[in-house]
């Protein structure tokens, strides 16, 4: 029998080993030994398997990098592509994420495990557009090679190849009937496609520069568009005709989205900005700041009442749709956010970066996690000559200082004749794989000696590592 104390100290284990699995799945499959080095490295300070079997890591390690110390708001990290990542879409039953990349593929992902159901291949250039229809069987895809590619989201395989932009492809959306698709383009136009052959059924036009976002209102009859000619235009389905011209955004509109009641349209821009439109007058409703770089993608959560936005400065943002209030800032990515997307019961926001990677998170609780910041990022950094301390182009690092280690570790001269390289994402000893790092500690900038090793992050953070060889 187990207590009601031994059973809840259980179950947390037990969501605590989730979490640790979860989070280093993509190189446990690729190299399981790991799951000792790297996955208990990087685990918060306070992750029960840490705790458990931690000690352990000091067989390698004389001195580790600083860590959460909770486990963050991410779920899971889904790896793989082979190049940025620049858009995401859920499947209709959530079971799904379906991803975009500039290494031209289009790749189904297992929601719950993160593993990598299908790689869709077949495009010449970057994929910059993904959804799924309304019945999650097809997915349509659109890139750069000028084409829109509908999938089958079981097979893999490649039904229809629907061409006629005249240049890059940069949006597509399906209606909620599944039997259109629309299309944006830099060529300036929206395409409207039948999903079944591939017919080209309107052509919209009036915008007066490239179409980088297109949306279906909930029942089909309206899409929106936005361009880079720093306007939203709202069209009638049936007729091509153009409805509303929403102005105010001061720059190129990246991204539209409808609200699940259609009564709302939000738009991201490279002004940094989303704003909330009335769709059945063209008002501006809310204008929401805080990012520091250009919004690229926009969401509306399921019930209407949360909207999540993608930034080039690398998080995610998730705001009150009614007062326009910031409610969470998710921060992990290391590079920009090009995507976003809710899953349909809302508690899953997931984000696609450039960093390569597919992210996860908890839609309530967007916990922060960083090691110390010194609010900004070390692009050059080396040693003093007598080694105690790390000069950089943000400062000097006395290296027993509070935020750096506490003394320098002196080595003998065979760890001296050691050879500690980092070959991102491995940090290699003697040309063999020691320690694999994840995307947020690869960093912009190391350096080494002897069995010490420090790299500096983007986000202004700085690692430090010594070896035991």
């Amino acid at each position: 029998m187990v207590n009601a104390d031994q059973g809840e100290k259980l179950i947390s284990m037990l969501e605590d080993a989730s979490r640790l699995a979860l989070r280093n799945r993509y190189i446990i499959d690729e190299a399981p030994l790991q799951i000792y080095m790297s996955a208990l490295l990087f685990a918060p300070s306070q992750s029960k398997v840490r705790q458990m079997f931690g000690n352990a890591l000091h067989k390698h390690f004389e001195l580790m990098p600083a860590v959460p110390e909770r486990w963050g708001a991410e779920i899971l990290k889904l790896e793989g592509h082979d190049a940025g990542v620049n858009a995401v879409a859920f499947s209709p039953d959530g079971k799904t994420v379906a991803s975009g990349s500039n290494d031209r593929t289009v790749r189904l992902w297992d929601a719950a495990t993160g593993e990598e159901r299908q790689k869709l291949e077949g495009h010449d250039a970057e994929v910059s557009a993904v959804a799924f229809s309304p019945d999650g069987k097809t997915v349509a895809s659109g890139s750069w090679d000028r084409t829109v590619r509908l999938w089958d989201a079981a097979t893999g395989e490649e039904r229809q190849k629907l061409k006629g932009h005249d240049d890059e492809v940069s949006a597509v959306a399906f209606s909620p009937d599944g039997k259109t698709v629309a299309s944006g383009s830099r060529d300036r136009t929206v395409r409207l496609w039948d999903a079944a052959t591939g017919e080209e059924r309107q052509k919209l036009e009036g915008h007066d520069a490239g179409v980088n976002a297109v949306a279906f209102s909930p029942d089909g009859k309206t899409v929106a568009s936005g361009s880079n000619d720093w306007t939203v235009r709202l069209w009638d389905a049936a007729t091509g005709e153009e409805r509303q011209k929403l102005e105010g955004h001061d720059e190129g509109v990246s991204a539209v989205a409808f609200s699940p009641d259609g009564k709302t349209v939000a738009s991201g821009s490279y002004d940094r900005t989303v704003r909330l439109w009335d769709a059945a007058t063209g008002e501006e409703r809310q204008k929401l700041e805080g990012h520091d770089e250009e919004v690229n993608a926009v969401a509306f959560s399921p019930d209407g009442k949360t909207v999540a936005s993608g930034s080039r400065d690398r998080t995610v943002r998730l705001w009150d749709a009614a007062t326009g209030e910031e409610r969470q800032k998710l921060e992990g990515h290391d590079d920009r956010v090009n995507a976003v997307a809710f899953s349909p019961d809302g508690k899953t926001v997931a984000s696609g970066s450039w960093d390569r990677t597919v992210r996860l998170w908890d839609a309530a609780t967007g916990e922060e996690t960083q090691c110390f910041d010194n609010r900004q990022a070390a692009a050059r950094l080396r040693f003093t000559e007598d080694g105690s301390g790390l000069d950089t182009d943000v400062g000097l690092f006395h290296l027993n200082s509070p935020s750096a280690p506490s003394s320098y570790p002196h080595t003998s001269s065979a760890l001296a004749e050691a050879c500690i390289v980092l070959n991102s994402p491995w940090v290699k000893h003697n040309s063999s794989d020691l320690l694999w790092l994840p995307h947020e500690y690869r960093g912009t900038c190391s350096v080494t000696y002897d069995t010490f090793l420090v790299i500096g992050q983007a986000s202004g953070a700085m690692s430090f590592f010594s070896f035991k060889t």
